[in-house]
């Protein structure tokens, strides 16, 4: 099984695509942070065909500490689950792997202190090393600014 990990402003899925816009950033902020999406693609053998695959994501600091956010109510640690399903037998010829995208979208707001921030995933409860994908938060708006930016 293979999953790549990563981070865009939007996506959706239409006509059986993946459409992303503003794919592959690794700075963003400062806090409160914008909208934007997680998403975990994974690929798994032919034989792995028309099933739910579940996803789990949480986010954590640089340093491996989970991220708690608090409320006025509670402080909880963040993480998400995902639920996809691959696509059928008939969809995919022999030879090819099956692949789904889990999107997460992560609303406007979330606040987050400046520093580095990695979002680990898990599929079917099964984790690796390479399934995350680090950030950083900015202090200030021109932080680590490239020319190009918008």
């Amino acid at each position: 099984m293979d999953v790549s990990v990563s981070l865009a402003r939007a996506a959706n899925v239409a006509g059986g695509h993946l459409d992303v816009l503003g794919l592959g950033w690794n700075i963003i902020g400062p806090s409160p942070l914008p909208s934007h999406v997680l998403l975990a693609s994974v690929s798994v053998p032919g034989d792995h065909a028309d099933r739910s695959v579940a996803f789990a994501f949480e986010l954590r600091h640089g340093s491996g500490e989970p991220v708690i956010l608090r409320d006025d109510d509670a402080a909880q640690p963040v993480q998400i689950s995902a639920e996809v399903v691959l696509p059928p037998a008939s969809a995919v010829p022999d030879g090819l792997q099956r692949e789904t995208t889990a999107i997460v979208e992560i609303a406007s707001g979330m606040t987050l202190e400046p520093g580095i921030y990695e979002w680990l995933v898990s599929v079917d409860g099964e984790s690796r090393p390479d399934w995350r994908r680090r950030f950083y938060v900015r202090a200030k708006v021109d932080e680590y600014r490239s020319a190009d930016a918008d």
